[in-house]
């Protein structure tokens, strides 16, 4: 014969919490039934090892003098002090590299105030069909201004 075991509705564990007296965190309608089931499981253990049942800690014992737990307190007390990246060193930089010589006169332009002189951005290439385009756009441009102030110099000297 098979046995149904009820589970209980969250208003009866909710009852079974607060009339186990056990004290949250925050409000026990606020927490999640799992977690105030998990709350009376360890009433029921506390409620066993008073009546002299041992309760052992789940999980692995910490080793305090295991390589890991060290570097971790290390990593936390620079945290805690604000020197997390002190020490780490990276890739070193090759003062000699294209890249570093370059870093350094921008650098050296910046301080005396001249960064954008020399060459700025991509060269232009004279020769390319848009640079003609442009050239013949603005000779024709030149060429009507001279018109208006031809016009204009013949019409004040006839004024």
């Amino acid at each position: 014969m098979e046995v149904l075991v009820k589970t209980p509705t969250r208003k009866e564990i909710i009852e079974a919490v607060k009339n186990a007296n056990i004290i949250t965190e925050r409000p026990v309608h606020m927490m999640k039934s799992i977690e105030l089931i998990q709350l009376l499981k360890w009433k029921r253990v506390e409620e066993r090892n008073t009546k002299g049942i041992k309760m052992v800690k789940p999980g692995r014992p910490v080793d305090p003098n295991s390589v890991r737990q060290k570097r971790l307190a290390d990593l936390e007390a620079r945290r805690s002090e604000g020197r997390l990246h002190e020490g780490k060193t990276g890739r070193p930089v090759d003062p000699n590299s294209v890249r570093q010589k370059r870093l350094a006169d921008l650098e050296a332009r910046r301080k005396e105030g001249r960064l954008h002189e020399g060459k700025t951005g991509r060269p232009v290439d004279p020769n390319s069909a848009r640079q003609k385009r442009l050239a013949a756009a603005k000779q024709k441009r030149l060429a009507a201004f001279d018109e208006k102030l031809a016009k204009a110099v013949l019409e004040k000297e006839l004024a």
